[in-house]
C-alpha cells in the first residue's frame, strides 16, 4: 500500500535568517494543506520519513549530509534560469558568473525526488535533470487570510511600499511622492507580522520592481498578499517573461508607472470596488488546493 507522502518545509539552509523566506513558508504550507497533506514546519530539523521542502540554492555541506544520508528532499526554485544555464537576472546578483551559478545548481537539482518552480522560464533547465519538476500555482486560501482585518475606511496608510529600498525603487517612490502623495515604506528585512499589519492597514500596494531587469517578473507572493489583504497592487509590467497572476494587479509600463498609481488614488471608490472584486475572482477562480494536488500527484509518486 503506498504511503501518503508527508511534507516538512525547511529552512536550514537559510541560517538564522527567519524572515526572508517567511512568504513562501506560508504560501507552501498552505497549498500542501489544501491538497490533503501533512505539512510541517522546521529551522534546523531534518527527517528520513518525510519530504523536505528546501528553497533555493543549498550549502555543499547540506547537500553532501542529505545525499549521504537519502533523507528526501524537494527543491523549490524561485530564481531565473535560462534554457542554457544562464543563471539569475543580471551579473551583479551572481557575482559576474551566472553559468558557474547555473552548473553548480545541477547536482541539487538531480538528486531532489521532486523540483518546484515559481518562474516558467526555469522549468526547462530543471527539467533536463530531473524530470519530476513542475510549476507553482499559487492561488487563495483561506488560511493565508488576515487574521485581523482592517475596514477599508479605518486604513490609515494610503499608499505602501515594501521590499529592499533599492536606489531604483527610491527614485521611482521619491516620484510618486512629488505626483501623487506619501508612500509608507515599512522597511527590510521586516518580520512577517510586522509586514502584514502594515500591510492590511494600506489602500495601495505599490510595487516598483528592484532593478530593471526584474520588470519582465510578476512576484506570485506580493499579488496573493495583497489581494487576501483587500489592498490594491500598482506592478510595473515588462514586455516579455512570466506574468502569472498579472490579471489580479494594475500593471503599467515603466514609463507610465507613475501615473498610473496617479490615477489609482484619483478614484479611491473604483480603488476599492477593485479590490473587493479581485478578492471574490480570486477565490472562485485560484484556489491552491486543487492546484497542489495536481502538482504533488505529477511529481511526487
Amino acid at each position: 500500500m503506498a504511503l501518503t507522502p508527508e511534507f516538512e518545509i525547511s529552512t536550514i539552509n537559510f541560517g538564522g535568517d527567519t524572515t526572508s523566506p517567511q512568504d513562501l513558508v506560508d504560501l507552501f504550507m498552505a497549498g500542501i494543506a489544501d491538497a490533503g497533506h501533512v505539512v510541517r514546519f522546521s529551522q534546523n530539523r531534518l527527517y528520513a520519513n518525510r519530504f523536505h521542502i528546501l528553497i533555493d540554492r543549498l550549502q555543499p555541506e547540506l547537500l553532501d549530509h542529505l545525499t549521504a544520508n537519502r533523507i528526501p528532499y524537494g527543491l523549490v526554485v524561485t530564481e531565473e534560469i535560462a534554457d542554457d544555464g544562464a543563471f539569475g537576472w543580471s551579473g551583479f546578483e551572481n557575482g559576474g558568473l551566472p553559468y558557474k551559478v547555473g552548473r553548480d545548481y545541477v547536482a541539487q537539482i538531480e538528486n531532489a525526488r521532486f523540483v518546484w518552480c515559481l518562474l516558467e522560464t526555469s522549468i526547462a533547465f530543471c527539467r533536463r535533470h530531473n524530470a519530476r519538476t513542475g510549476k507553482v500555482a499559487f492561488g487563495f486560501s483561506e488560511r493565508l487570510m488576515p487574521r485581523y482585518p482592517i475596514d477599508w475606511e479605518n486604513r490609515d496608510i494610503p499608499m505602501i511600499a515594501t521590499g529592499p529600498l533599492t536606489e531604483r525603487r527610491a527614485t521611482i517612490l521619491k516620484h510618486i511622492e512629488s505626483r501623487v502623495g506619501a508612500v509608507q515604506h515599512v522597511g527590510h528585512p521586516l518580520a512577517g507580522w510586522c509586514r502584514d499589519n502594515y500591510l492590511s492597514r494600506a489602500q495601495l500596494h505599490v510595487a516598483p520592481h528592484r532593478t530593471d531587469a526584474h520588470i519582465r517578473f510578476v512576484n506570485p507572493q506580493r499579488v496573493v498578499q495583497s489581494v487576501l489583504y483587500k489592498v490594491g497592487l500598482a506592478i510595473e509590467r515588462g514586455e516579455n517573461g512570466s506574468h502569472d497572476l498579472i490579471d489580479f494587479c494594475n500593471a503599467f509600463a515603466p514609463a507610465d508607472f507613475v501615473e498610473g498609481v496617479r490615477g489609482m488614488m484619483a478614484d479611491p471608490a473604483g480603488l476599492r470596488a477593485q479590490v473587493e472584486t479581485n478578492f471574490a475572482r480570486f477565490a472562485e477562480t485560484r484556489r491552491m488546493g486543487p492546484a497542489f494536488r495536481d502538482l504533488i500527484e505529477q511529481t511526487v509518486a
